[in-house]
């Protein structure tokens, strides 16, 4: 997709040097899976490869620092996180041990990730934290503690939001040219 860990507008794209796998995708392609031409989309998508082949592996490597780091910060205060012996992720997300979750937070993924969208913190509600975002304004290994405060506190309902305002204060849009 085109708007995960790559920073471009909502969408897909499928790319590929492969004449045998591009012909099996093309064979495989439906009207369910296909949509209609939109130029914006196409737009944005055309900057946002700018500047992902400008500051793509930079910023997937500092996605995948964030996520670690942001783990071992969450787990340092409680947080119930999977896959910890194995360094919390790889990859753009955390992925909540919902076992566990109720009984630290007082409520399920679906309730916490409620309470933090009420004080501006906003994490899926199925048991996932990615880093992408907060990677792409900037925020490095050295803010994901005060991070990972704001996550605790706020599933367990306290009111975060000015924190929350502080710590986007700082933040600006970054790896763009």
């Amino acid at each position: 997709n085109t708007h995960k860990t790559f920073w471009g507008p909502q969408g897909g794209i499928v790319l590929t040097n492969d004449s045998e796998l591009a012909d099996a995708v093309k064979k495989n392609l439906t009207w369910r899976i296909l949509d209609n031409t939109h130029l914006n989309r196409i737009a944005a998508t055309g900057q946002a490869l700018l500047e992902w082949k400008k500051h793509g592996r930079r910023y997937a490597a500092q996605v995948v620092k964030n996520s670690k780091a942001l783990g071992r910060e969450l787990d340092a205060l409680g947080y119930p996180l999977r896959y910890g012996h194995l360094g919390f992720t790889a990859s753009h997300q955390l992925i909540i041990d919902q076992r566990r979750y109720a009984k630290f937070t007082g409520a399920d993924v679906n309730v916490c990730a409620k309470r933090l969208e009420k004080c501006d913190v906003v994490t899926d509600a199925v048991g996932r934290i990615g880093t992408q975002e907060v990677t792409r304004m900037s925020l490095t290994e050295k803010d994901m503690g005060e991070l990972a405060g704001i996550i605790v506190d706020g599933s367990r309902g306290e009111d975060v939001k000015k924190r929350a305002a502080g710590l986007r204060k700082r933040m600006k849009l970054g790896y763009t040219i």
